[in-house]
């Protein structure tokens, strides 16, 4: 555990029901996000929609803190999940998909920028969507041009 671990907190989301497989699925790699999360001495914070019993209880025996989403949009439970992040003691949000178990070992070389007032956000992008389904490969691109309209920076924010 470095330095930059004990300063990251997590903010993201969850809504697993258990009667899906896909579902399942989904939050068995959630769960190994939270464990991982732990492991690198993050704090991680989850705004559950409504997600079984079960899924909850093993993100809290997991070491997570599971809020109950207080609005009915995925806009509003994230940022809940920011809003709780900021409430806690440490100094960098992360704020980022529970299904994206491969991020957290990068984490403090991420925000390694940020500890050093060399940046105050950064935003990760993948060097491929070829991973992506389909309809995401041809979202994302679209997605971003939208951005990069409305704001004149190029940054993958999809």
């Amino acid at each position: 555990m470095s330095d930059i671990s004990n300063k990251i907190s997590i903010a993201t989301t969850s809504l697993y029901s258990p009667d899906s497989k896909s579902n399942k699925s989904r939050a068995k790699i959630a769960l190994e996000t939270v464990k991982m999360a732990i492991e690198h001495g993050y704090e991680i914070n989850i705004v559950d929609g409504g997600s079984s019993e079960e899924i909850v209880r093993e993100y809290i025996n997991h070491g997570a803190n599971v809020f109950r989403q207080i609005g009915k949009t995925m806009g509003e439970a994230r940022r809940q999940a920011i809003v709780e992040s900021m409430a806690r003691s440490r100094e960098i949000i992360v704020s980022m998909e529970a299904e994206k178990c491969g991020l957290i070992p990068y984490l403090n070389m991420l925000a390694n920028p940020l500890v050093k007032n060399e940046a105050d956000m950064i935003i990760p992008a993948r060097e491929s969507m070829l991973s992506y389904p389909k309809a995401q490969q041809l979202a994302e691109p679209l997605g971003n041009l939208v951005w990069r309209t409305l704001t004149g920076r190029e940054f993958d924010i999809s």
